[in-house]
């Protein structure tokens, strides 16, 4: 295992889809992944001869850091590290980072490390499916020291290129009776991975990322190059608000692009 320097990185811990997310600017610290790929050597009449993948394994992470801040867009009640690993407190409604609820509760890490503020030569570790086994957490000190294994064989690492932005050249319809239709031209991002559209019946609810625990909220995703999505089955006089954004490969997204109020006919 080799140790990274991540002084002054963002830490940033977030749920399924990161409808909820906390962002960490982390002063001193460092991050520590093991890799690991075993392969099966099979030996014919005493010689080597053919090499075979042997059965995956976790990757094993650890970290400890002192934090300058903890910030959140999702939220106006901010979590605490420790919130945020276990789903407790402000983090109570957190939905797990696995794809089987059944299993224990995990999260997404990932550390970005942008010196460039936005322009070439940051990169990007993410590390998903992430499970604590140990854990001391001062919030007094604002410091954290955590071990734990990503329920994956390796990390996702990126360069940050330029950010394409948002979508742009977004337009709302409610001409066809019952449906809300939101088109738009995606950015010029190699790394786009998915354009999310997310229909709100209340402004003052409209998430601020593309999912968010709010009662009558629907979320759609498309991939690169639709540029259109319709809102079907909708009920006549009520109010809506559409908002989109532009999500990279590793989870980023850009800032939002919404709607006014819309009244479907």
């Amino acid at each position: 295992m080799g140790v990274i320097n991540i002084n002054n990185c963002l830490f940033i811990i977030s749920d399924r889809n990161g409808a909820h997310e906390i962002e960490i600017k982390i002063g001193e610290g460092n991050l520590t992944y093991g890799e690991r790929k075993p392969r099966t050597y099979i030996k014919d009449r005493g010689n080597l001869d053919t090499v075979r993948n042997a059965d995956a394994e976790v990757m094993a992470v650890s970290f400890g850091f002192t934090w300058d801040y903890i910030t959140s867009k999702t939220t106006d009640t901010v979590p605490t590290v420790e919130e945020a690993l276990k789903a407790e407190g402000n983090a109570d409604d957190w939905q797990t980072a696995s794809d089987d609820p059944c299993e224990p509760y995990a999260v997404n890490v990932r550390v970005e490390n942008d010196p460039n503020c936005g322009t070439l030569g940051g990169e990007i570790v993410s590390l998903p499916d992430f499970r604590y086994e140990s854990l001391d957490h001062d919030v007094s000190a604002g410091t954290v020291a955590c071990a734990g294994n990503c329920n994956v064989d390796e990390a996702v690492k990126t360069r940050n290129i330029a950010d394409g932005g948002p979508v742009t050249g977004d337009t709302y319809s409610v001409a066809v009776a019952n449906e809300i239709t939101v088109d738009w031209t995606d950015p010029v991002n190699v790394d786009l991975e998915r354009i999310a559209i997310v229909l709100s019946p209340d402004a003052g609810t409209a998430p601020l990322l593309p999912i968010a625990d709010v009662a009558g909220e629907v979320l759609a995703e498309v991939e690169p190059g639709v540029e259109t999505y319709t809102f079907t089955g909708l009920v006549t006089a009520e109010t809506h608000y559409v908002s989109v954004w532009a999500i990279d490969k590793v989870g980023r997204k850009s800032t939002k692009v919404s709607s006014g109020a819309l009244v479907v006919t």
